[in-house]
């Protein structure tokens, strides 16, 4: 987002975004974002960032928006206001549904939610970015949307469209080779 210039406060904010509502422990952000090196003043750079993420929510979704990032019991959690969108966490809300609607034979349901999820899923995380945290979540979001286009691709067999069907388990497999050779 605008306005965290530093790369610790972009990957706090992303971790408390993945996690949902979540309680991280500031323990565990420092754990991930010194990658278990932690600076001697860790916690209070933790409590910075915490700051600017807060006045980076209140100016982009207005005053008091900050409010949704909480520091409780030793550690942070952001709470999203009602109908807060995040690209990654519909995504990977979209795969599963469409993994459930693969394996109850809702096809279209399938198709739905299975071309949501790929979609989402092609932009890079975190673009620009390095470290294993980040490398981490991009593995397990190229594995999601592998998983999502084997369902499409699966769907589209079922429901009789062979020729879609090959479309989606060419592009499958040749996500599964970069993914072998790390490209």
């Amino acid at each position: 987002p605008v306005g965290l210039a530093r790369r610790h406060e972009r990957w706090m904010l992303a971790i408390l975004l993945l996690e949902r509502g979540r309680l991280v422990p500031v323990e565990r952000l420092c754990a991930l974002l010194w990658e278990d090196d932690p600076p001697p003043k860790a916690r209070e750079a933790i409590r910075t960032y915490a700051t600017r993420i807060r006045r980076t929510l209140d100016r982009a979704d207005g005053p008091d928006a900050g409010r949704a990032l909480v520091a409780a019991s030793g550690g942070y959690r952001l709470d999203l206001p009602e109908g807060t969108w995040v690209d990654v966490l519909a995504a990977t809300d979209a795969a599963h549904e469409a993994e459930q609607a693969i394996a109850s034979g809702e096809l279209e349901r399938t198709k739905a939610a299975a071309s949501l999820a790929a979609t989402l899923l092609d932009r890079p995380f975190l673009p620009g970015e390095e470290g294993a945290w980040v490398e981490e979540k991009r593995r397990e979001f190229a594995d999601l949307r592998e998983r999502a286009m084997t369902a499409l691709a699966e769907s589209c067999l079922r429901s009789g469209d062979a020729a879609e069907a090959v479309q989606w388990a060419e592009q499958t497999v040749a996500l599964g080779s970069r993914l072998v050779t790390g490209q």
